[in-house]
Formats: C-alpha cells, structure tokens, sequence
C-alpha cells in the first residue's frame, strides 16, 4: 500500500469514529439515486425519532435545522422544516505526485446559534431561520415545541411552589415576630 492509500485509509478511520448523528428529514420525502443504490430522505410531516429519521454525519461537526415560514396574505402563517447535517464538507482538488486528487475536509463556519434571513416586517411574504447545534440528534424538527413546553412547565412548578410556600413563610413569619 502506498502512502496515499495509507493517509485515505487513515482518513476514513478517523472520519468514521468521530461523526456525528443528526436527524434527517425534509419537507416532502425524497429519494436521490446514486448508481443502484437509493438514499431516502423521508418528510418531517411524520416524525416520529425512529431510527429511519437518523444519519450518520461524517463531513459534519454539526446539526443543522432550517425553519421556512411563509406568511400569506390573509393573515395565516405556513411553516415548513428540514433537518440533517450542517454542510461543512469543503472539496479541494490537490496535485499530489503529478496526479490530481479529491481531497476533503470539514471546515467550521457555523455556530451553535439560531439566524434568521428574510422579510422580518412581512412585506414579501418569507423568512428562513437557521439553526446550527453540536452534539448527537440536537435538531429536532420537534425541538422548539418542546422547549416551550418544558418553559411552561417550569413556570408552572415556580409558581405552584409560590402560592404552596407563600402562606407557611408568612406564618413563619408570624412566629418570629
């Protein structure tokens, strides 16, 4: 084996140990055919965190998720979402010993942040948020409804263990002085 089997070899090893998982689904189901093989995308209409929904992301440090709302004319809001890995992949074409070769890597241009792009006033109809995350299976196209229910929830214990502790520290209070 020469050193550039030796450096592809070492290449994929490493690439396959440390990729990251992400969720993977899109607006409508989708299938790109390579060769025989066939690679499904399915619609995030139906999620369910099945195992069909995860991909494994070895050009990737990141999740991504991309929120598309669409506001119509008459006052309703369509909201559309697709999530997989963040597109960090970065092909270079090298002369390596007077051949020329593919060589990638994964640049980091991403933060872990949500953006939004688009029309914020609602004049022309679109706005696009983006969302990068690091760490296995963080884009879940359920996610933002689940930190607002879980924000809800905590308001609600907070003021729960207000109203159930306020009467014993006023008679506590009493107590003492």
């Amino acid at each position: 084996m020469d050193l550039t089997g030796v450096i592809v070899a070492f290449t994929i090893i490493n690439t396959i140990g440390t990729s990251i998982k992400c969720f993977n689904c899109a607006v409508t189901a989708e299938i790109l055919a390579i060769g025989y093989d066939q690679i499904i995308t399915p619609s995030c209409s139906n999620f369910d965190g099945s195992s069909k929904y995860i991909i494994d992301c070895p050009y990737s440090t990141m999740c991504s998720r991309i929120i598309a709302k669409r506001h119509l004319q008459n006052g309703y809001e369509q909201q559309t979402t697709t999530v997989g890995c963040a597109q960090q992949k970065r092909l270079r074409h090298v002369l390596y010993n007077g051949k020329w070769m593919e060589e990638y890597s994964v640049e980091e241009v991403y933060t872990e942040e949500c953006k939004t792009m688009g029309d914020s006033n609602h004049l022309f109809g679109a706005t696009k948020t983006y969302c990068y995350c690091r760490g296995d299976l963080c884009n879940s196209p359920q996610q933002r409804l689940t930190q607002q229910f879980n924000s809800a929830q905590q308001q609600l214990v907070f003021i729960s263990a207000y109203y159930f502790l306020l009467p014993i520290l006023i008679f506590v209070m009493k107590l003492i002085f």
